[in-house]
């Protein structure tokens, strides 16, 4: 018996526009009235989702930040954030600045963003957020350091974080920018999913994940039953236990279609 569904968002829920169609938010509303539990647990912060309420069903949550972040879309409330510590982060960025004499950083906050001059992003920064040195920043509740060198590829960037740092932290990344994204140690959206069903009273075994990069890794091997969306990387279709429609063939709604 399945009793809950978690999607990420970019490259699975989200159309290649960043869209949702009528399908889907059908699918979604039948799933829910049904007594199927639906929660997005997506990279993006805080911020970048609070156009999605009507997306979230009775329990309003959203798992951001790679798992950093809790967030309440009823109350517009974070009910909890997992931090790097000051300590790691600063370490974090030293030992990342001696290895990759390229590099520069961005900060997610849980009040914000800030980010050095070099960084390049293709999401938008809110206005006003800082920019310069990162290590200003440092002293805030950090929930994702990124580390970007467009001299390498997001992969390379990974493998090249991974090497220099080990598991001190969590390392990922969930698209093609040239960048690292970091957490705290032991944060992953399977960590954050895991607290979600927990607090629920529901199993693994009743859960369905589905995702479409290597960020989702960690909750499509925890899930009971894991999805790939046809669009996904290599690495995750290999991974999983069945595939769907890729993002733009709404494969989230083929997905809860098939539990009625």
């Amino acid at each position: 018996m399945i009793r809950l569904v978690a999607s990420d968002l970019d490259g699975t829920l989200f159309r290649s526009d960043g869209t949702v169609d009528d399908r889907t938010r059908d699918a979604i509303a039948d799933a829910e009235s049904r007594g199927i539990v639906m929660v997005l647990v997506t990279a993006r912060p805080a911020r970048s989702v609070r156009h999605l309420r009507e997306l979230v069903g009775a329990h309003g949550t959203v798992l951001c930040s790679n798992g950093a972040v809790v967030l309440d879309l009823h109350s517009d409330r974070v009910v909890r954030f997992d931090p790097i510590p000051e300590e790691t982060t600063r370490r974090a960025v030293a030992a990342l600045r001696r290895a990759i004499p390229g590099v520069s950083f961005c900060v997610e906050l849980v009040d914000g963003y800030a980010r050095e001059e070099d960084y390049r992003s293709s999401a938008t920064a809110p206005y006003g957020s800082p920019v310069g040195p990162i290590d200003d920043q440092l002293a805030r509740d950090v929930v994702k350091l990124m580390a970007y060198d467009p001299s390498r590829d997001s992969d390379a960037m990974v493998a090249a974080a991974r090497g220099v740092l080990g598991d001190e932290v969590t390392i990922t990344n969930s698209g093609p920018i040239s960048k690292a994204e970091i957490s705290a140690p032991g944060v992953s959206k399977a960590s954050a999913l895991r607290r979600f069903t927990h607090d629920l009273g529901i199993d693994a075994s009743e859960v369905i994940a589905v995702g479409d990069n290597l960020n989702d890794l960690p909750m499509l091997e925890w899930a009971g039953t894991s999805y790939a969306v046809a669009n996904a990387r290599p690495e995750v279709l290999a991974r999983v236990d069945r595939v769907t429609g890729s993002n733009d063939e709404d494969g989230v709604a083929e997905i809860l279609e098939a539990l009625r």
